[in-house]
């Protein structure tokens, strides 16, 4: 694929500003106001003078009625109009109170009397229209629903939930803002990183995950928003999922504000029905209870401020505001530890009980010969003095050890403070008539200083839950812009915008004791000198514990500070309209450049300790020797580990550009039909490093005879650069030879330059709409659109290449093989105390890899709708949505065990090294950033709206669909041993399955209901009984599709997962039960019926089952949830509003259990493990004491399988928040 070159870049700029006069545009931060004026017996008016001013800046624009009698006004700022016409021989029509939308069509059709046109007829426009000149789906919020809805810690995300097609995630909470948010949903069908957040115009996307938003504007700051959920047109792009247009709010000629407080306190909140149940069981067996009786502390006060008004009548106008919340959120940690005196060694005191256990259930330790104190047997005499260093950041027992706690002797409940502060500041200034500046900025700040959520699955990560080191997370984001609308002539616009938005997301270390951290590194001896660090984190214990000791629940045992994560995205669009006779033409251009810089994976470049052992004497040359206690292990003197150590912690610097183009037109076909139809053309570029320090594993670079080099020592070792493509110049390679002192192959320069893959110049994305007004009424339209929509892609898939080969090099303490791919005779592992000497060591590394096919992900999408007036101001939309997602992004490894090696390779143990049945020997996982995904989604949607001012305000929107995809579609990872990645590459069929966004059907309703004022009334009688206001958000909702995984061996002593592709992933599947559904049967907190699954039949090391459970195969809990708000309203003075709130959320306080999502928990799905599934391949085998339950590579389908006694599997093991109540007071003037 040729190269996009600057010539042709600057060819396609001169061609679109050279023809700019000739189109006409409405955009993303900006309406559009059409109308048809016709005689009282329907023949149409041309040569009609038409008016148009904005109530709250005064501000005019003159249009005339075409030939066939239409107008239409283009790129007008959203607001409340009112519109004059006058035409010879009829009275003058004054239409007043016309609402024009963001990123919407308004139209406001008029018959004009006949008579004087000294005589004037003035009518209000509805307040709910029916659409009838556009194709395009979508609805407006506004701001009477962002303010008067119970919305839970005022974020606006929540009103985005209440459109048709949306399904949320089962982690999504509305309620955060900052980095422990995330707008994790899905809109007809596309993943849920495919949305776009625009704040007038301003793109609002993290881009790294695409599952964050920079700015969460106050809901006192917005004016309205338009979410787009299907076939927008082609003046949108960056997307092929829903556009989230934010309008935020300008001043006008009068002064008008507000001032909110809302608090809340766990006083009034209702308990979590776990952590109420397990301060019961603690409270029975010991008479004692969690501090405050296991109910989170919760403490939060908002304040949020408003003012806007003019500085020069007419002229110039400003708008700002400010929102503090302060929050103390309580969680609670435990787990299990060892005493002062197993820390130290001594055993002796904590194994006296007759289960020869400790409080934490571990066994007592047989030490090494040599290591007892002399008299003591349990006791070691000479520790560790790098794992005595080590175990000081763990904290010492609290609390007695009982079943009711899990057998957690340290428990502490943490209150951890939340802070968050917004600016907002908007002037508009009317330059003339016709040119109209503006600017805006907004910053957030976010700040969770230790000690933070990250250990308690809130939406942090990397951190285990012992408070000695921590971490302090912040990010400030920015978001401003810069806006010229030109008007041209009455038929002519042009809108030039400029726009930046970026974050800075940082930890640095904090915690009890910051000393210890740098005590920590200095007890360990590295490879590689400390000043080649990149940040100096600690040491990490991969594995999450000691055995029995320290597990939490979490991956590991570590702390990610310091990490520094930042984003700059840099805009300029250019947007023209132009309507000539019926036709309505528009011409636009985007242009980026964008840049991030993450640092990778934390303290990654500290030590890695794994969790394999081994012993050895020279005495005693017995390396598989435990003492049977892990922290037994870890502290005996001579103890050796397998430990990693990567060089550096690398910051990578992606930069990218996108150039898009557009081109489209609405053409009144007739007064009762409209086709809209153009096209977008896309240049999204391909993500490079800034320092070119990125590598990519590419197969046609491989060469299978390079697999393995001896280096100085005669030791073979994989050859790190075999396969590699490095950007053409780059000495990656021979620097990585220099660090190790292997003479690695030379890396591939890549043919396609800095970003290693293929850019594709040929991303046309037509886009096609039709909207007929049924009966030349205005009160009945069918709709049907069409279009293709490219995404841009998250670029966390281009952020790991920089994490692997050839950038960095891992040094493993394990003694290389002499004879290739087979294993060492006397592997070397190192201990603590001691660096590995030279020629023990294996250099290490794993590469990554880009899609270097040229597909980006994008969608087609579609739509057939009708939408009819059921009366004034009350509107019903019936629509089939459907959706087809290609070239999806996901994750695969290119290096899973070739099908034909599996059934070989599965029983073959690691010792005897399964990489000679991989395609890359020298390499673990391949990963590679795929966009080879699929998806379908159908729907049926209805949408009732009525909107009676001052009185009633309600919208309903129902979902019937289905959605199906071989990729996980709420999935934001980047790349990495996902269980969401593709199960098998070459048998790809066998992901496909109900998508994990899949809800079959889904309601969701809103209404805002004013009491009488009583004016009328006394004053006691007023006051008292006048201005209730009552308001709700009730949401009832399927669960979505989730998988069983079965990440074990299940007892069957398989050593490269039971598909046999030893990727890691942990995706394995059961097989299901015939006539048995996974729901079936199921009541309370057992979400799925153990009964559905089975391993009988299963053949071991084969993906392709018959029976296999389907991706997506169980639905999750449904979700039910009412938010309701009881307001009271004042009126002090002419001009002084006062409201009094009382919001409760999750108001009946059912308990909606919290469903899988992809990275975090909620039901116990894993069939494998301890109290999970076991399988057998003989019948002799389910009787005991048979190895591997009689499974081999000659024996390998399980003929019985059968659960443990205790199993827990298909239990909902948390829930979603209970109920919590909101006291607040609202002033506006």
């Amino acid at each position: 694929m040729k190269r996009f070159s600057a010539f042709t870049l600057s060819l396609l700029v001169s061609l679109l500003f050279t023809t700019s006069t000739l189109f006409a545009q409405g955009t993303a931060t900006s309406g559009t106001l059409r109308g048809t004026v016709s005689d009282p017996h329907g023949a149409v008016i041309a040569n009609a003078k038409i008016t148009v001013t904005n109530q709250s800046t005064g501000l005019s624009h003159e249009f005339v009625t075409n030939g066939v009698g239409t107008y239409t006004a283009n790129d007008l700022p959203p607001g409340i109009y009112n519109i004059t016409i006058d035409a010879s021989g009829f009275k003058q029509a004054v239409v007043r109170n016309v609402v024009v939308n963001v990123a919407s069509v308004t139209d406001e059709n008029t018959k004009l009397q006949l008579g004087n046109a000294t005589e004037t007829v003035t009518v209000e426009a509805n307040s709910v229209g029916v659409q009838t000149t556009s194709a395009a789906i979508g609805e407006i919020v506004d701001s009477e629903q962002a303010t008067q809805l119970p919305l839970n810690g005022s974020n606006f995300v929540e009103l985005t939930q209440l459109q048709p097609g949306v399904s949320r995630t089962n982690n999504l909470s509305t309620t955060n803002k900052g980095l422990l948010a995330g707008v994790d949903f899905s809109v007809n069908g596309n993943p849920t990183t495919n949305n776009l957040f625009l704040i007038d115009g301003a793109n609002n996307n993290d881009v790294g995950s695409n599952r964050t938003i920079l700015i969460y504007p106050s809901v006192d700051a917005i004016s309205e928003f338009k979410m787009l959920r299907n076939s927008y047109g082609p003046e949108y792009g960056q997307a092929s999922g829903a556009v989230i247009s934010i309008l935020t709010k300008s001043g006008g000629n009068a002064f008008h504000g507000s001032l909110d407080y809302f608090g809340r306190n766990d006083a009034v909140s209702a308990e979590d029905p776990f952590a109420k149940a397990q301060d019961v069981a603690l409270f029975k067996a010991t008479g004692q209870h969690f501090p405050h009786n296991g109910k989170d502390e919760l403490r939060r006060n908002d304040v949020i401020w408003s003012f806007g008004g003019p500085i020069k009548k007419d002229r110039i106008f400003f708008f700002a505001s400010q929102e503090f919340n302060r929050e103390i959120r309580g969680f609670t940690r435990q787990s299990c530890v060892p005493t002062a005196a197993e820390r130290s060694g001594d055993f002796s005191q904590d194994f006296n009980n007759a289960s020869g256990t400790d409080q934490c259930g571990a066994a007592k330790p047989t030490l090494f010969p040599g290591t007892a104190a002399a008299g003591n047997p349990l006791k070691i005499a000479n520790p560790s003095p790098a794992a005595l260093v080590f175990l000081t950041q763990f904290p010492l027992p609290n609390a007695p050890a009982s079943a009711a706690t899990n057998f957690n002797n340290w428990v502490l409940s943490t209150p951890s403070p939340l802070n968050y502060r917004e600016e907002n500041f908007r002037v508009d200034f009317n330059v003339t008539n016709r040119e109209v500046l503006t600017f805006r900025y907004t910053q957030d700040h976010f700040n969770n200083p230790a000690p933070n959520l990250a250990s308690s699955g809130q939406g942090l990560w990397g951190e285990d839950p012992f408070p000695a080191i921590e971490s302090s997370w912040s990010q400030p984001s920015k978001d401003g812009i810069a806006k010229l609308t030109s008007t041209l002539s009455s038929t002519l616009v042009n809108e030039a915008q400029f726009s930046y938005s970026g974050n800075s997301i940082s930890t640095s270390q904090s915690g009890s004791s910051l000393q210890l951290a740098q005590n920590i590194q200095k007890a360990l001896p590295t490879v590689f000198p400390v000043s080649t660090k990149g940040v100096g984190g600690i040491p990490t214990f991969w594995g999450g514990g000691f055995g029995q000791y320290f597990s939490y629940g979490g991956p590991n045992l570590w702390s990610i500070a310091p990490y520094q994560n930042n984003m700059d995205l840099y805009q300029v669009r250019d947007d023209v309209s132009k309507v000539m006779g019926t036709h309505s033409l528009k011409v636009g251009a985007f242009l980026s450049w964008n840049a991030k810089n993450e640092n990778q994976y934390g303290g990654q470049d500290s030590l890695t300790i794994g969790s394999a052992e081994a012993w050895n004497t020279p005495a005693n040359n017995n390396w598989s020797a435990q003492t049977g206690n892990d922290l037994a292990n870890f502290l005996s003197p001579g103890e050796r580990f397998g430990i990693t150590e990567q060089d550096v912690n690398p910051v990578d610097q992606a930069r990218w550009r996108d150039y898009e183009f557009y081109v489209g037109d609405t053409w009144k076909v007739s007064p009762r039909l409209t086709a809209e139809y153009g096209f977008r053309w896309s240049f999204l570029r391909e993500p490079y490093s800034a320092n070119d320090q990125v590598g990519a594993f590419i197969p046609s670079a491989y060469n299978p005879a390079n697999a393995f080099i001896k280096d100085a020592f005669g030791n073979f070792q994989p050859n790190l650069c075999n396969g590699i493509t490095v950007v053409p110049g780059s000495n990656l390679c021979q620097n990585l030879a220099k660090i190790t002192g292997v003479p690695y192959s030379n890396g591939t320069p890549s043919q396609f330059g800095r970003a290693l893959v293929p850019n594709n110049n040929h991303l046309i994305s037509p886009r096609l709409g039709i909207a007929w007004d049924v009966f030349g009424t205005g009160k009945t339209a069918l709709r049907a659109g069409a279009g293709q929509f490219f995404q841009r892609e998250r670029v966390s898939y281009n952020l790991g290449l920089n994490n692997a080969l050839p950038n960095v090099v891992t040094a493993s303490s394990v003694l290389p093989s002499t004879t290739g791919i087979a294993p060492c005779p006397n592997c070397n592992m190192r201990t603590l105390d001691q660096a590995p000497a030279p020629g023990s060591i294996l250099w290490t590394g794993t590469p990554a890899s880009k899609d270097y096919s040229g597909n980006v992900p994008n969608t087609w999408q579609w739509n057939l709708a009708v939408e009819q007036e059921l009366a004034r101001d009350t509107a019903l939309e019936l629509a089939y949505i459907g959706n087809k997602g290609l070239h999806l992004s996901t994750a695969l490894d290119l290096n899973s065990i070739l099908p034909q090696n599996r059934a070989q390779a599965t029983f073959t143990s690691p010792g005897n090294s399964q990489q000679q049945f991989r395609p890359y020997p020298e390499y673990g996982n391949v990963i590679q950033g795929a966009r080879t995904g699929y998806g379908t989604y159908h729907a049926l949607q209805a949408l009732f709206r009525t909107k009676i001012p001052n009185l009633l305000n309600v919208q309903m929107a129902y979902t019937w669909s289905h959605s199906i995809a071989d990729v996980d579609e709420s999935n934001a990872n980047g790349l990495g041993n996902n269980v969401e990645n593709v199960t098998d590459p070459y048998f790809p069929q066998v992901d496909r399955g109900n998508s994990t966004i899949n809800r079959p059907q889904m309601f969701v309703a809103n209404a805002i209901w004013y009491l009488p004022k009583l004016n009328n009334a006394n004053g006691f009688t007023r006051n008292a009984l006048g201005g209730w206001e009552l308001s709700t958000i009730t949401t009832i909702e399927d669960g979505a599709s989730f998988t069983v995984y079965d990440a074990g061996n299940s007892g069957t002593g398989v050593q490269a997962g039971l598909f046999g592709t030893s990727t890691g992933f942990n995706n394995a599947r059961p097989l299901i039960v015939p006539g048995v559904g996974c729901n079936s049967g199921t009541h309370g907190s057992q979400i799925i019926n153990p009964s559905a699954f089975t391993l009988n039949g299963f053949i071991l090391g084969q993906t392709l089952q018959q029976n296999l459970e389907p991706r997506g195969y169980c639905f999750g809990p449904a979700y039910k949830d009412a938010d309701m708000a009881v307001y009271k309203n004042f009126k002090v003075g002419e001009r002084v509003n006062l409201q009094l709130r009382f919001d409760m959320f999750n108001a009946f306080n059912h308990t909606n259990y919290r469903g899988n999502a992809s990275g975090s928990g909620g039901i116990n799905s894993e069939i494998g493990g301890a109290t999970g599934i076991q399988g057998f391949c003989t019948v002799a085998a389910e009787a005991g004491g048979v190895q591997n339950n009689g499974c081999s590579a000659t024996n390998n389908v399980i003929v019985a399988s059968k659960y443990a006694a205790t199993t827990t599997f298909g239990q909902a093991t948390a829930a979603l928040t209970p109920r919590q109540i909101q006291y607040g007071l609202r002033i506006t003037f």
